[in-house]
C-alpha cells in the first residue's frame, strides 16, 4: 500500500466492499478514493475461506454485453417450482426489450453471454439459480448429515457416473455439441474432454470442439489459467456461440 501511496497519494475515503459468488470463488472489491485516483482493491477467496490473492482494478470494469449481442433481444425474470424452494429463473427471447440475469464469476457473465449470443441466432433459452445458491443456509445444515451417510466409494462413484452420461448420451437423437476450452484446468481435456470423445464421436449428429486459448467459461486468454483470472471483464468467445 505503501507503494501505492506514494504513486497516487495518501487514501481519502473507501465504500462499502462489493462482494460477488461465485460457483467456487467470492470476490471482495473494496472501493478506494486516494489524490490522484480512484480504483479497487480486489479479495479473492475460495469457499473455504482462503485468501488466494490480492490486486488492484479500476472501478466501473463490470461485465458489458459481448459484441456479438442481439441488441433487441429480452431477458425476462421467472420463478421456477413451488413451495420452499423455488429459485429464480431467466428467460431469454429474441427481440424483445432487454432485462437482467447472470452467472456471475468474478467479473464475468458466461450463461448471460450465451444467452444473449444465442438470443441473436433465434434461439431462446432459460437458466435458473441453484437452490444451493438461493438457499445456502438449508444446504450448510444438511452438511452433518452428508458426512453421517457418506460411504467413502471414492472414484467408484465417478465412474458409475460416467457410464451414466455416456449411456444418456449415446441413446439421443437430437443434435449434441460438446465444447472443451483447452485452458481449462477445472474439466481438462485429457482428464474429461477425451473421454467424451473416445465415447460419442461416432456419432453423426454428435459435434466436439476444442479451443485453443479458451478457460473453463469460454474467455479468452494466455498462459496457465487461474481463478484470479475471473476478476478480469471479458466474454464468452463468439465462435462458442
Amino acid at each position: 500500500m505503501d507503494v501505492v501511496q506514494k504513486s497516487f497519494g495518501r487514501l481519502e475515503s473507501t465504500e462499502d466492499p462489493i462482494i460477488t459468488l461465485g460457483w467456487f470463488l467470492t470476490t471482495v472489491k473494496v472501493p478506494l478514493q486516494l489524490q490522484h485516483a480512484e480504483f479497487g482493491i480486489v479479495l479473492p477467496f475460495t469457499s473455504a475461506g482462503g485468501l488466494i490473492g490480492l490486486h488492484f482494478t479500476g472501478l466501473g470494469k463490470e461485465w458489458q454485453s459481448p459484441s456479438y449481442a442481439d441488441k433487441e433481444a429480452a431477458e425476462i425474470d421467472l420463478v421456477l417450482g413451488q413451495g420452499k424452494f423455488n429459485v429464480g429463473a431467466t428467460l431469454c427471447l429474441p427481440r424483445y426489450e432487454p432485462c437482467d440475469r447472470d452467472s456471475t464469476i468474478g467479473e464475468n457473465k458466461p450463461f448471460k453471454d450465451l444467452a444473449i449470443g444465442l438470443a441473436g441466432h433465434g434461439i431462446a433459452s432459460i437458466r435458473f439459480d441453484k437452490v444451493a445458491h438461493t438457499y445456502p443456509k438449508a444446504f450448510r445444515s444438511l452438511k452433518a448429515e452428508v458426512t453421517r451417510i457418506s460411504t467413502r466409494v471414492g472414484f467408484l462413484y465417478w465412474d458409475i457416473v460416467w457410464a451414466q452420461w455416456f449411456e444418456t448420451t449415446q441413446g439421443l437423437k437430437c443434435p449434441v455439441l460438446v465444447t472443451q476450452g483447452c485452458r481449462n484446468y477445472q474439466v481438462t481435456v485429457q482428464d474429461d474432454y477425451e473421454k467424451w470423445h473416445a465415447a460419442i464421436c461416432g456419432k453423426s449428429n454428435v459435434r466436439l470442439r476444442l479451443y485453443e486459448e479458451l478457460n473453463h467459461i469460454f474467455v479468452a486468454g494466455t498462459g496457465l489459467s487461474t481463478p484470479l483470472e475471473y476478476s478480469v471483464q471479458g466474454n464468452v468467445d463468439e465462435r462458442v456461440v
